[in-house]
C-alpha cells in the first residue's frame, strides 16, 4: 500500500510465522546459558537477574518461561511480577487462576498490572464472561477490551457466547463506550449468522463511535482497509489505491472496474447509501476461489445482504458497502493472478493485496521458488531485489520483505541489508530484523560487516537482531565492536544488546568503557556479574554507581527548538493556503506521545490532552528534567509505574512543535486556551512541580499535616479529579465539605465528578449543599453565578431521568421580623418547572438556607415559589424586549395600558412553561 501504511492491525503487531527466530540449538556448545540455568536463574536473589531471565525465557522457550513465571506470582519485586503476568497472559500454565485471583485482591496493585493479571486469569479459562466484566469494574476501558482481546483468543467459541449473553441481558443499558467495544471484540469472533445483528447494535452507537466495530467486521470480510475514512473520504482512498496500482504495475481499472468505481463513489457523494449498497451486490458475483479465500468472501457476502435488508441505511453503512466491493474485487484479482503462468505478476500484486490474500498468493510464489527451474527462482529473486530498492513505496518494500524471509536458500539476509536506508519505516526496520533473527548463520557471517560503516539503521537493525540471539558469539560481536558503537551513539541499544544477552564473558569490555557517572554500563555490568556470579572481580566504584541509579541512561538531548524552528521555516516556505490548513488541523487534535518508561525500559503512545512547558528550557536542563509537564498522570501500560517515564525524541518533538506551530500560525505563544502553554508549574503554596504526580504527593502531605483544615483537602481533590483520579477526589472532597461548613467549591466539584459518572442520586446532595452554602461562603457575586447556574442546568437535564427527585423542597430568608429573619417554605415540581434563568438567580442571591428532594408530588400548582420564580422571569423578559427609547418599568411595576388583546384562560402561557394561561400563570 501507500504511506497510508494501511496494513491492518494485526498485521502490523503480530509477525508471521516464518520471520520468527528459529528455536535454538539445545545441544550447541555455543550457547551463553543451557535452559535449565535460565530456569535457575530465574529464581535468583536479585529481583534484577530474575526479570532478566524471564525475558530471555519468553524468547528461547516460551512454554518454560510460563511455567517458570508461575512460581514467581508472589514475588515481591513489582517487575518481576511484571515480567511473569506479561508471559502468562500470552501463555496459560495449569494451577495458576487462585494465585491470580489472590493478585486481583491486592490493594496495592496498579491498575496496569492489574489489566495483565485479569488477562492471565483469563487466559486459564477460568473466568467467563460475566465474572470478567466484574472483575474489570473500575478499569480503564481499554484494559477492559484487553482483557476481552485475550478471551477472544484463548476461547473464541466461549468469547462469542458470553458477549451475546452480555448484549441480551444488558439491553439499552450498555453504555456507549462498553457497546462499542463489545461489538468490536464480538465481529473478531461472530459467526456470520450473528452479522445482522452486529449490525442492529451499531446502529444505536453514535457514528464516530460505530467505526471501530465497523472496521473489525469489515476485518472479517478482508476490507478493513478499505473502509474511507472521514477525513480522506472514497475519493482520497481511490488515490491512493491508484498510486499503489501504478507502483505494481497494475492498471487501477485491472484491480476495480471503472465502472464500478464512479458508481459507488458518486452514491457516496450524494449521501445515498442505499445506491451504494445496491452497486456493491450487484458487483458481488460469486465465483470459486481458493479455499482460503472463500472465508472472507462468505463473510463479505453475509454482512451485504445484511446491509441490503437494512431499510434506511446510514452513511458508515454505505462506506462500509464501497470496501466490501472493492475487497471483493481485490479477491478477484488475486484469484486471477494464482492462474497466471508467469512469476512476475505473482510478486507484483503481492502488495495490493490483504493479509489472507497475500499468504495466499505467498504460498504459490515459494511452491513455484521450490519446485520451479532456475529461471523462475532468478526471476523471483530478481523481482524482491527490486521491491526492496529505495524508491519504492513503503507497502512494496514491507511485502517485499515478508516475502523474502519465506524463500529457503535467497540470500535475504544480506540482500535486506544491502537496501536497507535511514528512511525505512520502523514497521520495516522491524521486519528486516526478524528476517535476520531467524537465520542465525547469515547473522553471524554478516554481523561484523554491516555493524558499521552501512548507516544508523542498518547497525540499529543488526543490533536487535543480535539481542535475540542465545548464542556467544552475538555477545562477542557487540563486545568487539562496542567502542565504535558507542562513537555512532548507539549507547541505548548497545547496552540494552549486553544486558539482554547476559554473557559474563563480556564484561571485560564493558568495564573498559565504564568511566565515573555512568550509571547505565555500571548497572549493565553488575547484572552481568551477577548472572555469572563474579561480582567480585568488578570494581567497587561500578557496583557502587549501579546500587545508587540502574535507571539514569545516558542520552544526548537535541536542540529540539532550533530544529522545528528550521523545519516548520521550510514547510512555510511552501504553499502557504495548505500550510494554514494542516497547522489548523494539526493545532486541534489531542497529543501523542511516545514515552519510555525509566522501570520497564519499554515505550508506549499515550493520548494527552495538553502540556506545560517551562519558559526557561535552559534552566531545566541544568536541573536535570525534560522542562515538559503534561496534563495527566502516565501510568505504564506495562509496570504501572505512575509518572516515572523519559520523554522521546519524538514525544518532545510532538510537544514543542505546537508552540512553533501556533507561532507559524501568527497566533501568540502565551495563550491559556491552547493546548500546549508556556508556563511554570505551581502549586498554590508555590511549590514547582514536575510531574502531577508530585503534586499530589505534595498536595497530600499538605493535607495530612492540616487534618482539621478544609482549604488542603478541597485542593487536594481538585487536582485528584484534574489528574483522572475520581475516587480521590470524591473521597478528600467529602472530607473538605465535613471540615467546613461554609465550603462551596468542595460540593460544587463533587457533583460535578458524580453527575460524570452517572451516579445522578448521589450528585443532587451535592449540588444542593453548594446552594446551601452560598449565603454563608465569602464569594463575591460572579463566584456565586457560576455555582448556581451549574446547580439550576443539573435540575433541568435531570428532571426527567429515571429516579430523579419530581420535586424540590426549598428554604429561604428574604426579610427580618424585629431581630430574627423570616424564613419561607415552599417547594418547586421539577417536572414541569421552566424557570431555569429565573432559579439560577433566586440561588446566586444566597438568601437559600435549606434544600431537599422530595419524591412526591406538590399538591400546591403553581407553589409561592413557582409563581415568585415565573413573575421574576416575565420582568426580566420584559426588560429585555422593551424598546431602547422607551424606559424600562421596575420589577412589580404595573404594564402600561396596550392595545393588545389579553391572554385567553385556554390560550398557552406566555412564560414559556407549554401549559394553558388558566392552569399556569392565571390560576
Amino acid at each position: 500500500m501507500t504511506d497510508r501504511d494501511r496494513e491492518p492491525a494485526k498485521a502490523r503487531h503480530q509477525a508471521p510465522a516464518e520471520a520468527r527466530a528459529a528455536p535454538p540449538d539445545r545441544d550447541s556448545p555455543d550457547l551463553i546459558h543451557p535452559l535449565e540455568r535460565y530456569v535457575e536463574l530465574a529464581g535468583h536473589s536479585d529481583p534484577d537477574v530474575r526479570a532478566w531471565a524471564l525475558r530471555r525465557l519468553e524468547v528461547l522457550d516460551p512454554d518454560a518461561a510460563a511455567r517458570a513465571a508461575s512460581l514467581r506470582l508472589s514475588d515481591d519485586d513489582p517487575e518481576v511480577l511484571r515480567c511473569a503476568l506479561d508471559t502468562l497472559a500470552r501463555r496459560s500454565v495449569d494451577a495458576t487462576a487462585e494465585p491470580l485471583r489472590r493478585l486481583l485482591d491486592r490493594p496495592s496493585l496498579l491498575p496496569g498490572m492489574r489489566s495483565t493479571v485479569l488477562q492471565a486469569l483469563v487466559r486459564t479459562g477460568d473466568a467467563g464472561g460475566a465474572e470478567l466484566e466484574r472483575l474489570a469494574e473500575g478499569l480503564g476501558s481499554q484494559f477492559r477490551e484487553a482483557a476481552w482481546r485475550t478471551r477472544a483468543d484463548a476461547d473464541p467459541a466461549g468469547c462469542r457466547r458470553d458477549l451475546l449473553a452480555l448484549l441480551a441481558s444488558e439491553g439499552s443499558a450498555v453504555p456507549v463506550e462498553r457497546l462499542a467495544g463489545w461489538l468490536e471484540i464480538l465481529a473478531t469472533v461472530a459467526e456470520p449468522d450473528d452479522a445482522p445483528a452486529l449490525l442492529a447494535r451499531m446502529a444505536d452507537l453514535p457514528p464516530d463511535d460505530a467505526e471501530a466495530p465497523a472496521e473489525a467486521l469489515l476485518d472479517r470480510c478482508g476490507a478493513d482497509d478499505m473502509l474511507p475514512t472521514d477525513e480522506d473520504g472514497e475519493e482520497g482512498l481511490l488515490a491512493d489505491l491508484e498510486q499503489d496500482c501504478a507502483a505494481c504495475d497494475i492498471p487501477l481499472d485491472e484491480l476495480c472496474p471503472k465502472t464500478l468505481r464512479n458508481r459507488l463513489a458518486k452514491a457516496l457523494r450524494g449521501g445515498r447509501p442505499r445506491e451504494a449498497i445496491e452497486a456493491a451486490w450487484a458487483a458481488m458475483i460469486p465465483r470459486a476461489e481458493p479455499e482460503a479465500l472463500a472465508e472472507p468472501a462468505r463473510w463479505s457476502r453475509t454482512v451485504l445482504a445484511a446491509l441490503a435488508s437494512k431499510d434506511a441505511p446510514t452513511d458508515l453503512e454505505g462506506r462500509m458497502a464501497f470496501a466490501l466491493a472493492l475487497a471483493d474485487a481485490r479477491r478477484r484479482l488475486a484469484t486471477e493472478t494464482l492462474h497466471d503462468p508467469g512469476v512476475e505478476r505473482l510478486v507484483r500484486v503481492r502488495p495490493l493485496l490483504d493479509d489472507v490474500e497475500r499468504e495466499t498468493v505467498d504460498g504459490e510464489i515459494v511452491r513455484r521458488w521450490q519446485a520451479g527451474p532456475d529461471p523462475t527462482r532468478e526471476d523471483i529473486g530478481r523481482l524482491v531485489t527490486e521491491d526492496l530498492g529505495p524508491k519504492r513505496l513503503r507497502g512494496v518494500r514491507f511485502a517485499a520483505i515478508q516475502l523474502a524471509g519465506q524463500l529457503a536458500g535467497f540470500p535475504a539476509a544480506r540482500t535486506v541489508l544491502e537496501a536497507l536506508a535511514d528512511d525505512w519505516s520502523s514497521d520495516e526496520r522491524v521486519r528486516a530484523g526478524e528476517v535476520l533473527a531467524a537465520r542465525p548463520d547469515d547473522l553471524r557471517a554478516l554481523a561484523s560487516d554491516y555493524l558499521l560503516g552501512h548507516g544508523e539503521a542498518c547497525s540499529r537493525v543488526v543490533l536487535g537482531a543480535l539481542d535475540l540471539q542465545p548464542y556467544r558469539w552475538a555477545a562477542a560481536t557487540v563486545a568487539l565492536h562496542l567502542p565504535s558503537l558507542l562513537e555512532l551513539e548507539l549507547d541505548e541499544e548497545v547496552w540494552n544488546a549486553l544486558a539482554d544477552l547476559g554473557d559474563p564473558a563480556t564484561i571485560e569490555a564493558a568495564v573498559r568503557e565504564w568511566r565515573p557517572g555512568e550509571s547505565r554500563i555500571a548497572a549493565v555490568i553488575r547484572l552481568l556479574s551477577l548472572v555469572g556470579h563474579g561480582e567480585t572481580a568488578i570494581p567497587r566504584e561500578i557496583l557502587r554507581e549501579a546500587a545508587e541509579s540502574r535507571a539514569n541512561w545516558r542520552r544526548a538531548r537535541p536542540n529540539m527548538l532550533g530544529l522545528l524552528g528550521r523545519a516548520i521555516a521550510a514547510d512555510a516556505r511552501g504553499d502557504k493556503e495548505i500550510h494554514d490548513h494542516k497547522l489548523d488541523t494539526v493545532l486541534d487534535r489531542p497529543l501523542w506521545l511516545d514515552l519510555r518508561c525509566n522501570q520497564c525500559r519499554r515505550t508506549y503512545r499515550y493520548e494527552v490532552e495538553g502540556a506545560f512547558v517551562h519558559p526557561d528550557r535552559n534552566r531545566c536542563e541544568k536541573e536535570g528534567w525534560d522542562g515538559i509537564v503534561l496534563s495527566r498522570i502516565i501510568v505504564c501500560k506495562n509496570c504501572g509505574a505512575q509518572d516515572d517515564y523519559r520523554l522521546t525524541t519524538s514525544a518532545q518533538f510532538a510537544v514543542l512543535s505546537r508552540l512553533m506551530l501556533r507561532v507559524a500560525k501568527g497566533k501568540p505563544a502565551l495563550d491559556s486556551e491552547e493546548r500546549v502553554q508556556v508556563a511554570e508549574t505551581r502549586l498554590w503554596d508555590g511549590t514547582v512541580v514536575h510531574r502531577p504526580s508530585q503534586a499530589l504527593a505534595h498536595l497530600r502531605a499538605l493535607a495530612e499535616a492540616s487534618p482539621d483544615r478544609a482549604e488542603p483537602w478541597r485542593r487536594l481533590g481538585n487536582y485528584a479529579r484534574r489528574y483522572g483520579r475520581p475516587e480521590e477526589a470524591e473521597t478528600v472532597l467529602r472530607r473538605a465539605m465535613d471540615l467546613d461548613d461554609t465550603e462551596v467549591d468542595a460540593p460544587h466539584v463533587l457533583a460535578d465528578i458524580l453527575w460524570d459518572q452517572g451516579r445522578l442520586a448521589e450528585a443532587l446532595p451535592a449540588c444542593l449543599k453548594a446552594v446551601e452554602r452560598l449565603g454563608r461562603s465569602s464569594y463575591d457575586l460572579s463566584q456565586r453565578g457560576e455555582v448556581a447556574e451549574y446547580v439550576a442546568r443539573f435540575l433541568k437535564e435531570t428532571s426527567g431521568a429515571k429516579g430523579a427527585p419530581p420535586a424540590l423542597l426549598v428554604a429561604w430568608t428574604a426579610a427580618k421580623s424585629g431581630p430574627d429573619p423570616v424564613i419561607n417554605l415552599s417547594q418547586l415540581d421539577l417536572r414541569r418547572f421552566r424557570h431555569w434563568e429565573a432559579l439560577a438567580g433566586f440561588f446566586a442571591s444566597g438568601n437559600v438556607i435549606g434544600l431537599q428532594a422530595s419524591y412526591e408530588r406538590p399538591t400546591e400548582s403553581p407553589s409561592t415559589l413557582e409563581a415568585k420564580l415565573a413573575a421574576a422571569d416575565r420582568d426580566a423578559r420584559a426588560v429585555l424586549s422593551t424598546p431602547p427609547d422607551r424606559p424600562a418599568r421596575a420589577p412589580g411595576q404595573p404594564a402600561p395600558a396596550t392595545r393588545q388583546s389579553q391572554v385567553g384562560r385556554n390560550d398557552p402561557c406566555p412564560c414559556g412553561s407549554g401549559k394553558k394561561y388558566k392552569r399556569c400563570c392565571g390560576a
